[in-house]
C-alpha cells in the first residue's frame, strides 16, 4: 500500500515538473495554483450562493407582501359588494314605492271585486310595498 502512495506521489511530482505546467483541461499543475483556482471558485460559489439566498429572502418578502394586498383588496371588494346590495335594495324599495304612489294617486272609480282582484294580480310580487301586500 505504501509503495502505491509513493508511486501516486513521485507521479504527480513528475507530472507537475513537466514543461508548460499545465494539464490538457486547462487547470494549473502547480498545486500552489490549483490550491488558489479551487479557492477562487469557492469564493465565487459562496458569493453566488449568498446573492442566491438574498433574492430568495427578497422573492419570499415581496410573495408576502402581495398576499397582505391581495387579502385587503378582496376585503375593499366585499364591503363594496354589500354596498351595491344595499343599493339594489333600495332602489327596488323605492321603485315600488313609487308605483304604490302612482296606484294610490289614480281617480279611484267604483269598481268591481273581479277587476281589483285582477289589478292586484297584476302587480310585482317581489315587491313588498304593494297596496295588497301592506299590513
Amino acid at each position: 500500500m505504501r509503495r502505491v502512495v509513493v508511486a501516486i506521489a513521485l507521479s504527480l511530482l513528475v507530472l507537475g515538473a513537466a514543461p508548460g505546467g499545465a494539464t490538457a483541461d486547462g487547470t494549473p499543475a502547480n498545486p500552489q495554483q490549483q490550491l488558489a483556482l479551487i479557492q477562487q471558485i469557492r469564493a465565487q460559489l459562496g458569493s453566488n450562493l449568498a446573492d442566491a439566498l438574498a433574492a430568495q429572502q427578497q422573492l419570499r418578502l415581496s410573495l408576502q407582501t402581495n398576499s397582505a394586498q391581495q387579502q385587503q383588496v378582496q376585503g375593499k371588494i366585499s364591503d363594496i359588494e354589500a354596498k351595491i346590495g344595499a343599493l339594489d335594495d333600495q332602489i327596488a324599495q323605492r321603485s315600488c314605492e313609487r308605483r304604490s304612489s302612482r296606484a294610490a294617486s289614480k281617480p279611484s272609480a267604483p269598481r268591481s271585486a273581479s277587476s281589483r282582484e285582477a289589478s292586484t294580480s297584476h302587480q310585482d310580487p317581489s315587491c313588498s310595498c304593494s297596496p295588497s301586500r301592506r299590513v
